[in-house]
């Protein structure tokens, strides 16, 4: 890319600072939590017609994503269904002879939480380096950032040469069903960019999860004669160590090119998220329940991991009189996502980093993402090479009092995603 070309459309960014917060702010403001993002797609898809772009908006048909074996089903889909909870995809054609690009983002949001938030959580609130709010970091300062680049790059009058899709997607946080519906649409490009959270990295592969639950059967008893029951509560924290063995012992054998243990000191984490037990204070718990995520890299069979899995809650049963011949339940439960990949070299990869080199002058970093991103589904599904890449960090995402920290960069992805933009497809002047 030429030196006057990167100088001029770093200088648009740095003149638009304001504007480009401001939009973050008002996605934000916007409360898209599961089944409520009709009013944040209007915005963005008003946005897209605003930047004079090609725009596709509709209502997924849930029939139809149900028959493809990419669909992920949740409680109460068919109850919240998809009217008024719309996909926007704009499309900004080329003038010709270039690379295609596609930029992608979700703008559902997890719930709030119990605890009260310090900020308004739909206020976009800055103080000092940071923006608070609920998406805030996940993945709302994406959204804004790789659609501000493309409005960078057409102020600074220039015309990309292969086409550039912007894709704003629902249902991420449950399993990808807005990608999928892209998907299905036919929507595909030579390369694509997800603004997920990365701290203003390069992820060229996510985690894949599964989620597990294990059911621990005791016997009911009065406590007036506790001896006569089996407390179900203590045969399930046996379990609760073996799952966290289990985990130890995954971290000894885990390895990943993309992945660096400095970073992530758990590369394959198991989340025991929910443990339950009995009914009644007075009754000794016949029942137990725990449910864990489980994660895996790329290359590994979940399959095999599920029951490597299986195979040690069985082992530490066989060495309790109880357990033995009350094996405890195990079962596959809900969301699993795949693991996902690209070469670390592939262009795209190539590309986004020379530009994050040209704005630091310093050699970029390629990681691998703990967490599930819809990489996969663009990667297996739409057949398009995928990197991720956005401001934002997962530390601060799902959390009370959800910030973007510093707000610079913000600014940082923008700059970064315009000159990619430039660099992938080819520009023009107008």
């Amino acid at each position: 890319m030429e030196a006057r070309i990167r100088k001029r459309l770093l200088k648009l960014v740095e003149e638009k600072r304001g504007d480009i917060i401001e939009f973050l702010q008002k996605l934000v403001r916007m409360a898209s939590l599961l089944g409520k993002e009709g009013d944040i797609q209007t915005l963005i898809e008003k946005k897209l017609q605003d930047m004079g772009l090609m725009v596709d908006s509709w209502e997924p048909d849930l029939e139809e994503l149900k028959r493809d074996p990419w669909f992920m089903s949740y409680p109460d889909l068919d109850q919240i269904g998809y009217a008024r909870r719309p996909v926007v995809v704009g499309i900004a054609k080329g003038s010709g002879n270039g690379k295609s690009l596609m930029l992608q983002g979700h703008v559902d949001v997890v719930p709030l939480g119990k605890k009260p938030w310090t900020y308004d959580p739909w206020g976009g609130v800055i103080k000092g380096n940071r923006l608070y709010g609920r998406g805030s970091s996940d993945m709302k300062a994406g959204v804004a950032a790789m659609i501000m680049a493309l409005e960078c790059l057409q102020t600074a009058r220039f015309r990309p040469k292969g086409d550039v899709l912007i894709e704003s997607v629902i249902d991420e946080e449950t399993g990808g069903n807005g990608a999928l519906a892209c998907a299905l649409r036919g929507y595909k490009a030579d390369a694509a960019i997800i603004t997920e959270p990365t701290e203003c990295r390069i992820a060229a592969a996510c985690e894949g999860l599964f989620w597990v639950r294990v059911k621990i059967e005791g016997r009911a008893a009065h406590s007036g004669a506790r001896h006569e029951g089996v407390c179900a509560i203590e045969k399930g924290m046996k379990i609760y160590q073996t799952i966290r063995d289990i985990e130890i012992y995954r971290e000894q054998k885990a390895s990943h090119p993309a992945f660096d243990r400095n970073e992530y000191p758990y590369l394959v984490p198991i989340t025991i998220g929910i443990f339950n037990a009995g009914v009644y204070k007075s009754i000794v718990a016949d029942e137990a329940r725990l449910e864990c995520r489980v994660g895996f890299l790329p290359g590994e069979s979940p399959e095999k991991v599920y029951q490597e899995f299986c195979d040690k809650v069985r082992e530490t049963s066989m060495t309790d009189s109880w357990l033995r011949t009350h094996l405890p339940e195990v079962e596959r439960d809900g969301i699993g996502l795949g693991a996902s990949e690209i070469p670390i070299n592939h262009p795209i990869i190539e590309s986004l980093g020379s530009c994050m080199r040209a704005l630091s002058g310093k050699k970029p970093v390629i990681t691998g993402l703990t967490f599930g991103t819809d990489q996969r589904i663009l990667i297996g599904r739409a057949e398009t090479p995928c990197v991720v890449f956005g401001p934002g960090s997962i530390k601060t995402a799902h959390s009370t009092d959800e910030f973007l920290e510093p707000i610079e960069d913000l600014i940082i992805a923008t700059k970064i995603l315009a000159l990619t933009i430039a660099d992938w497809c080819g520009i023009e002047s107008i």
